[in-house]
């Protein structure tokens, strides 16, 4: 989930628009995009539509268009000639056009994170710090910081979040303070979700008191954090929520369990697999993924190697997983892999294609 190079303990979630807990997995998405459940599950929510159309039509339109274009404006101006934010769509196939024809133009694109996190618009702060995650600019740190006392409170817990997906360490004294002040649940969430995320043990002092707070979500999240960041006493926590009648509750704490070494993490990630609700059995399948990739040796390729077996497996969230976290690796054989399939017409080769792009690496 961070920028670049080897991947946080917390691997990337839905992006992206796709599967992820709830606070934890993410809600970095672009607006329109709403986590299912708490979360996202942008997840793992992507209203991404594919540009699946064949050659012989697209340039078949292309021509036609080019033809009528004096006299028949395009109703959908390239983003060249936009040049804002403002002009993406919420949701739908015509924003994940709008995305990949800007990621496709670097240089831009990067100018519209930078101005868009100055920010002209809430909405404009809350897509430049989706871009940024996604492209993996760390060197927006600085300007992402000033953000955590921004009025909008939408764009703070995002700001929170994406720090820590971007693993920017010098944030953290400023995390701390602002959640040792006690903010509300929903910040003080965001803040410890971000805390484990950006994987700096420093963090544990300020996160372990939340083990006992009052609200149940924060007090999963907390254990989850602390997990991740190597101190394993918050799961039984985690274990009870993957029981709870809430349903926020158990996403996350799903989503938690792929950070515990634990056998009892493992066995109760495989129980899960078999559950009658196909939401569960899907987080319960991308945890144990993670929780396997975590726990191998850093050998030249193994990663790359286990993720690219996992691009044609049977769960839709495993596959999306794999192609998020092969760009979160960054080697070339990882950006090799997701060349692989970024030509197919389908979720996976799309993401495949958005994410190579991101990272300023040709389909």
């Amino acid at each position: 989930m961070p920028g670049a190079g080897v991947p946080s303990k917390f691997p990337a979630g839905p992006l992206e628009n796709t599967a992820g807990p709830v606070l934890l997995r993410g809600g970095y998405g672009f607006p329109g995009a709403r986590p299912k459940s708490i979360i996202q599950p942008m997840q793992y929510k992507n209203p991404e539509a594919g540009r699946c159309a064949g050659i012989g039509w697209a340039v078949g339109f292309a021509l036609l268009m080019s033809a009528l274009a004096a006299f028949w404006p395009s109703p959908r101006p390239a983003v060249a000639e936009t040049l804002s934010l403002s002009a993406i769509p919420a949701a739908g196939p015509a924003r994940e056009e709008a995305i990949l024809d800007l990621l496709a133009q670097r240089e831009q694109a990067l100018a519209l994170v930078r101005s868009g996190l100055a920010g002209d618009s809430d909405r404009n702060t809350l897509m430049a710090l989706a871009l940024a995650v996604e492209m993996g600019r760390r060197e927006s740190g600085p300007d992402i910081v000033v953000l955590l006392d921004h009025p909008n409170p939408r764009v703070r817990r995002r700001a929170a979040l994406s720090l820590g997906r971007l693993r920017y360490a010098a944030a953290r004294p400023e995390m701390e303070r602002l959640l040792a002040g006690q903010p509300d649940t929903p910040l003080a969430r965001a803040l410890i979700c971000g805390l484990g995320l950006m994987g700096e043990a420093g963090a544990v002092p300020v996160l372990s008191p939340f083990l006992n707070h009052s609200d149940e979500l924060v007090r999963v999240d907390a254990a989850a954090a602390l997990a991740a960041l190597g101190r394993s006493r918050g799961l039984g926590l985690v274990w009870e929520g993957s029981r709870s009648p809430d349903r926020a509750v158990r996403l996350e704490a799903v989503y938690g369990l792929r950070f515990f070494d634990d056998p009892k993490a493992g066995a109760r990630l495989e129980e899960m697999t078999s559950d009658p609700g196909e939401v569960w059995r899907r987080e319960a399948a991308v945890s144990l993924a993670a929780r396997e990739l975590a726990g191998m040796e850093d050998a030249a390729g193994a990663k790359e190697a286990f993720l690219a077996g996992l691009l044609n497996h049977s769960n839709r969230m495993v596959r999306l997983w794999a192609v998020r976290t092969l760009a979160d690796l960054g080697t070339p054989e990882a950006f090799g892999m997701l060349r692989s399939v970024a030509g197919e017409p389908t979720r996976t080769g799309l993401t495949a294609r958005r994410r190579l792009l991101a990272r300023g690496v040709a389909p």
